[in-house]
């Protein structure tokens, strides 16, 4: 399995699987209401953030609520747009930084991350 080759983030969260999963992503607007929605394709997951690529622009620093499927159930997760940049294949990176958690996110979030550890 691949890891992320940033030095940096190692060190903030040692162990970044590559997953391929999609996700269902929802930019608020100030307002509080829905700006954008999309899918986007899970390139790595950490307990502080998960890196997407997705087809559209989202601005960075924006709120955004994500689902993804973790076997049989979902989990959904809140965070702030922490970067995007060109992919260089008609797609973007997105990195979302996930919103401070705790009790069944976090352990569900902690148990998909273990799963890909382990494959």
């Amino acid at each position: 399995m691949i890891q992320t080759k940033n030095p940096a983030e190692k060190r903030r969260f040692p162990f970044r699987p590559e997953t391929c999963n999609l996700i269902h992503f929802t930019v608020l607007g100030e307002d509080g209401l829905i700006a954008i929605q999309g899918m986007g394709k899970t390139l790595n997951i950490s307990l502080g953030g998960v890196l997407l690529e997705i087809h559209r622009p989202v601005p960075e620093g924006k709120r955004v609520q994500v689902s993804m499927g973790i076997e049989d159930d979902v989990l959904d997760l809140d965070a702030v747009v922490a970067h995007v940049r060109p992919s260089g294949n008609n797609t973007l990176y997105a990195g979302l930084s996930f919103l401070p958690m705790t009790g069944p996110k976090a352990k569900l979030l902690s148990l998909f991350i273990e799963r890909f550890e382990s494959e």
